[in-house]
């Protein structure tokens, strides 16, 4: 695994002691004062003597330092290239195929993926970078399908702090930090069926405050959300206004699953019952989002709601433009509204082989340049 390498500034107050290795009983070699620049390496962390601790380097000199005593200093999101607003999303087994090569061209042709979402593989997070340092990179680090989560969609679930959740998931997360801008800290389960109450909302909401409030601290962009298609109601939302001001003022996204309605799902724009499905599904936080004109949207995964979710070249063709067509009018000089595509790397599992859209990726190329270019 490659060595990754991040920047960090000194925030203790009296600086911060490099040591020889992790503990206040070590070797100091030196002491980097308050506002200093340093490299840490997020895959060699530890603790030691109640303190966490992570690799750094400083002046030639190699050791650990507090990691509280330092902030890490994050990349500035990259700027949107071209006016393509589907990217891709990979899973955490199976093989890569041509995906790569793939991503390479399109960039070499001035139409990049947007963004692309990474489970599990922060070297991959690097290779994308390396391919093109504007390809806005999202990482979430997945054990199983049955990966725990702060709050289950019980009414009487209480979610877990929202800080200590942070750092239990950096210690996988950390790997990738030099190269993934975004980072999703857990997935769906919340408000299934939409049956809870607001007081269930306004747990959440303190949850995900928590949550974004130290990621900011540790200089690091999350999601909050990450809703399930079709959840919450509005008065779920709105019990979570704290949530949406701050994430908008400190640049965390909202994440949701644009898949299509499961009543009707072959297409965004399908009706059902007589009415359209877009806006529960497909366009689900366009009105949460109308007081927050600065706060990006997440489409983390994007399909049909129901597998087979590669139904052949024409479908896939003809849904990811659906895709482009609902979003691409949310996309402004001040927000950005991004659906990555479900999935690339699912060969290898029985849940998402009929899922796997490797063989597709020449028809995302196309349809990629055809937005972009007219042709």
């Amino acid at each position: 695994m490659p060595v990754l390498e991040g920047r960090a500034q000194v925030v203790g107050a009296n600086g911060v002691n490099l040591r020889k290795s992790a503990g206040i009983d070590r070797r100091i070699f030196t002491l980097i004062p308050t506002g200093s620049e340093l490299v840490v390496y997020p895959q060699w962390q530890d603790n030691a003597q109640g303190f966490d601790w992570i690799a750094a380097s400083y002046n030639g000199l190699f050791g650990y330092v507090v990691k509280n005593l330092i902030k890490i200093i994050p990349d500035k999101l990259p700027d949107p290239v071209n006016k393509l607003c589907v990217g891709l999303h990979f899973a955490y087994s199976g093989p890569l195929g041509d995906s790569l090569d793939v991503i390479r061209q399109m960039s070499r042709d001035g139409y990049p993926p947007p963004a692309v979402l990474v489970c599990s593989d922060p070297g991959l997070c690097k290779s994308i970078k390396e391919i093109d340092q504007r390809i806005l990179v999202v990482y979430r680090w997945v054990g199983s399908d049955s990966d725990p989560s702060p709050m289950t969609a019980d009414e009487a679930s209480i979610p877990v702090n929202g800080a200590a959740w942070y750092d239990r998931m950096f210690q996988r997360h950390s790997q990738a930090v030099p190269y993934a801008d975004l980072h999703q800290l857990h997935n769906e389960v919340i408000f299934a069926n939409n049956t809870q109450s607001v007081d269930y909302a306004k747990r959440f909401n303190d949850f995900c405050m928590q949550m974004m409030t130290r990621a900011t601290q540790d200089g690091q962009h999350v999601t909050f959300g990450n809703f399930m298609p079709g959840v919450p109601e509005q008065k779920h939302i709105d019990a979570m206004k704290e949530s949406f001001a701050y994430a908008e003022a400190n640049r965390h996204w909202l994440c949701y699953h644009p898949y299509t309605a499961a009543e009707a799902d072959g297409s965004y724009f399908s009706m059902y019952k007589g009415e359209t499905t877009t806006q529960y599904y497909g366009l689900r936080p366009a009105k949460w989002i109308a007081n927050y004109p600065r706060l990006n949207v997440l489409g983390g995964e994007a399909s049909h709601f129901h597998s087979p979710r590669n139904r052949g070249a024409e479908d896939f063709r003809r849904l990811v433009k659906e895709g482009q067509t609902m979003v691409a009018p949310y996309n402004t000089t001040s927000r950005r509204w991004l659906l990555l595509w479900w999935t690339l790397r699912g060969k290898d599992d029985p849940m998402w082989v009929r899922d796997d859209i490797t063989d597709v990726l020449p028809d995302y190329s196309a349809v990629g340049r055809e937005i972009v270019f007219g042709s």
